[in-house]
């Protein structure tokens, strides 16, 4: 893999411009599969559910010491998406 001063000094600009894109793209690509909130359905008498929402993955340890008396009904990954929503850009600035 070339470094940044290889490519200034023997590709072509057009070529660098070409691999900073790719390289922009591929990062941005990897960035969104790391954003994603993690959801936690727990359930205390088998009737009733809670959702715990958590922005990484927890352990086994950390729902035990969360709720001791809980059963773990559902783990689901929901991806968060790149951009916030346009209303809550526009309350955040008020």
């Amino acid at each position: 893999m070339l470094g940044m001063n290889e490519i200034r000094h023997s590709a072509a600009p057009q070529q660098a411009a070409a691999y900073l894109s790719r390289a922009r793209a591929n990062r941005e690509r990897a960035l969104g599969a790391l954003r994603a909130d993690y959801i936690v359905t727990i359930t205390e008498d088998g009737v009733t559910t809670n959702e715990l929402v958590f922005p990484e993955p927890p352990s086994f340890a950390m729902l035990a010491r969360i709720v001791p008396d809980a059963y773990l009904a559902e783990f689901t990954v929901r991806r968060r998406p790149r951009r916030p929503a346009v209303a809550e850009t526009y309350f955040a600035a008020e």
